[in-house]
């Protein structure tokens, strides 16, 4: 009789034959996943919907409105976590703007001339109160922006004073790229320009060229919305709060902790089980081995 050939080891082949032992650090993980998911103190989150301007119909529907008040609303969003109203929110709810700045955040809607203010805090609560001190300020920062502009002949001022500064900035970024394009090219005039690669020091003056122009350009977007609210309405902007925090329930992110914990434990317990089976099975290979070495009697 033939003697037996030995088993080969493979992982699939060991995971198959101790399948027990590869489940059970699993169902261990995991369940302890779970527990350390629904024991962590979970974070709420409250939210508000903001509307730049009236609301009514007639209002929207003036030649221009609404595309400068979604301007607006770009960089009114913008300023939600920024030192102007991070300073006097925290001190509506007694914290730090540090503490304040990353509790908030703040989204345009696209294309509508509104955004949402999202702040978190460790109680339904607290998350609501910070909400609803984030857009308070943020009201009383427009409109005193928009006092210290003056009328619409000082806005309108501000307002070419901006663009005439966007565009010698946007003018610089072509410059200081077509500068050291050429530059890199003047020694090979063949080469395709899109293959060129500056040196750090140069991107990053260009970058910071880039910056500085894309921060006029929102100065200008925010000039533009206040100049054709005040010309049109004889008031500054005004923002409406079409959702309040306190209007809706504050979700928490309880049930995010429970399924990436129980996910972190699924995958550590795999981990571990192969690891087992696969030690297990390549004993067992082992000890076999001299056993059909011998030669039968």
């Amino acid at each position: 009789m033939p003697p037996e050939e030995p088993r080969k080891f493979t992982l699939a082949g060991a995971v198959r034959r101790h399948w027990i032992l590869t489940l059970v650090p699993v169902v261990i993980l995991v369940g302890i996943g779970l527990i350390v998911g629904a024991a962590k103190a979970p974070i709420y989150t409250a939210t508000a919907t903001v509307n730049v301007g009236k609301s009514d119909i007639n209002t929207q529907a003036t030649p221009g409105y609404l595309v400068a008040a979604e301007a607006l609303a770009s960089s009114y969003s913008r300023l939600v976590s920024s030192s102007h109203i991070a300073v006097p929110t925290g001190a509506k709810v007694g914290e730090t703007p540090a503490q304040v700045a990353s509790q908030l955040s703040a989204v345009p809607i696209p294309q509508e001339p509104t955004f949402t203010i999202s702040a978190t805090g460790s109680s339904p609560a607290r998350a609501t109160a910070l909400a609803n001190a984030a857009v308070k300020s943020l009201q009383a920062y427009v409109v005193q922006s928009a006092s210290q502009g003056g009328g619409p002949s000082q806005l309108l001022s501000k307002l070419n004073a901006a663009q005439l500064r966007q565009v010698k900035l946007q003018q610089r970024v072509t410059d200081l790229t077509n500068r050291d394009l050429q530059a890199a090219l003047r020694g090979d005039p063949s080469r395709n320009p899109n293959t060129v690669v500056l040196s750090p020091a140069k991107q990053a003056k260009i970058n910071s060229a880039k910056v500085a122009a894309q921060m006029a350009q929102l100065q200008v977007q925010s000039l533009s919305g206040q100049y054709m609210n005040l010309s049109t309405n004889g008031v500054a902007p005004t923002l409406d709060v079409l959702v309040p925090p306190a209007g809706g329930v504050a979700t928490s992110n309880r049930s995010t902790n429970v399924e990436k914990y129980a996910v972190i434990g699924l995958i550590g317990g795999l981990v571990i089980g192969i690891a087992l089976a696969g030690l297990t099975e390549a004993t067992e290979i082992r000890r076999a081995r001299p056993a059909a070495a011998q030669p039968a009697a």
